[in-house]
C-alpha cells in the first residue's frame, strides 16, 4: 500500500493536521539551515578580517607589538568561538527537522 492510499484512508482531520506538521517541519528546517549558514559564514569571515588584520599590522612594521598581535588574534578567536556553536545548533536543528519531515506521510499526488 502507498502512502498516498494511506492518507485516503485516514479522516480528513488528520490528513490537514499531517499537512500541518509537514509545513511546519519544512518551515523549521529551511530558517534553521538559513541561521546556520548566516552564523558560520559571520564567523569565517569575522575571524579572516581579524587575521588579515593582525598580520597586515605585523607586515607593515616587521616588528609588531605583540600586545597588538594578540588583540586582534584574540577577538578572531572569540569571533569564532562565540557564532559556531549557535551555528552548530542550527544545523542539529535542521537534521532534526528534516528526519521529522521524512517520518511523515506525503501528500497524496492529484
Amino acid at each position: 500500500m502507498s502512502e498516498g492510499s494511506q492518507l485516503e484512508l485516514l479522516p480528513a482531520d488528520h490528513v490537514a493536521a499531517l499537512l500541518r506538521k509537514r509545513g511546519f517541519w519544512k518551515r523549521t528546517m529551511s530558517i534553521s539551515l538559513a541561521i546556520g549558514v548566516i552564523l558560520a559564514l559571520f564567523a569565517v569571515s569575522g575571524t579572516v578580517l581579524n587575521m588579515i588584520r593582525a598580520f597586515a599590522a605585523l607586515g607593515e612594521t616587521r616588528a609588531a607589538d605583540p600586545s597588538k598581535l594578540a588583540g586582534d588574534i584574540s577577538s578572531a578567536l572569540l569571533i569564532t568561538f562565540y557564532s559556531l556553536p549557535p551555528a552548530c545548533l542550527a544545523f542539529l536543528i535542521a537534521m532534526v527537522s528534516f528526519v521529522r519531515l521524512l517520518s511523515l506521510p506525503r501528500e497524496p499526488k492529484r
